[in-house]
This record gives structure tokens, sequence and C-alpha cells, in this order.
């Protein structure tokens, strides 16, 4: 039997109905992880950011994340959202300082709560080739228009140094 992927389907990786889910993840947050990825190209220090497909927050540039699956380690998860996202090997990995807290996220009428750790991170390339919109951001020069949480976060990280590679 495949291994299930979920990023792909949490619904069906976790073994429970699609009902069971929202029943679940309307009561209690999912445990989440939001990656900082970063690269120092012509000694300019980047992240790399991806525009979000779908509600809320539509066409807002965001860090790429995803819910940690049952029994996964938070690293595995980050290996796999990286792989995932952008075709690329995590280098170096570490955790950032803080929690990221998505409180009131509507999907389908339905409301979660998302606690996420966010971990920087380095890979193998800097070519993302083929990533659906994404695209390296000066840190000096971040989008005004970001999912709010992460923005946030991001800002934060850039004020208080956590960032150098």
């Amino acid at each position: 039997m495949a291994k299930k992927n979920c990023f792909l389907d949490p619904v069906t990786a976790s073994g429970i109905t699609r009902e069971q889910f929202v029943e679940f993840y309307t009561k209690v947050p999912r445990f989440c992880v939001d990656t900082v990825v970063l690269s120092q190209a012509d000694g300019v220090p980047q992240v790399l950011l991806r525009r979000r497909g779908n509600a809320p927050y539509k066409g807002c540039w965001e860090l790429t994340g995803g819910m940690v699956c049952f029994l996964e380690t938070i690293e595995r998860a980050v290996k796999r959202i990286i792989g995932y996202d952008f075709g690329r090997n995590v280098v170096s990995m570490a955790q950032l300082p803080g929690v990221m807290q998505h409180l009131h996220e509507i999907r389908n009428e339905n409301r979660f709560h998302s606690v996420s750790l966010a971990y920087r991170v380095v890979l193998d390339s800097f070519d993302i080739g083929g990533s659906q919109e994404a695209r390296w951001f000066a840190l000096d020069t971040l989008p005004k228009r970001m999912q709010p949480v992460q923005g946030k976060y991001l800002h934060q990280a850039v004020a208080n140094g956590w960032l150098a590679i």
C-alpha cells in the first residue's frame, strides 16, 4: 500500500472522513510548520515566498508550510513540504523563536485554528524554476500584500535578526 501524503490530502492520510476532519479541527487547533526559506544571492539576504492560490488571503504572498502528519517529525514535515512545493532538498534547517497563531481561518464556511512553528531553511539550489507563483524577495523589500500573520512574523524576524544564514 502506498504511503499517503497528508500535505496533499490530510483527511485521507489521517484515516478519517472529511466530516470527522471538519468536526475535529473546528474544535481544536491544527499543528503546522511554516518555512522561512533563505538565500544569500549576490550578497543580498532573500526569502522565498509564494502567492497564495486559495482563500483566505488569495493572491497574498506567504511562507510555504503545511500540517504535520500524525507520527511525523517536524523535520520530516519540513523536508516533505519543501520537496512537494519546490522540488528541492533541505541543506540546513533551524527552528526560529516564537509561534504563529492563525486564529480565524475560514474555509468552506468552517472556522479553523492553526498553530505553526517557523523553521529557517536553506535549500540545495536557489533555482526554483517551475515553482508556480513563487519568487525571491530581498528581506529589506518584502511585499506589502502578505498573509497577515506570516507578514507580521517575518517583519519581526527581520527586525530581531533571527534570519542570519
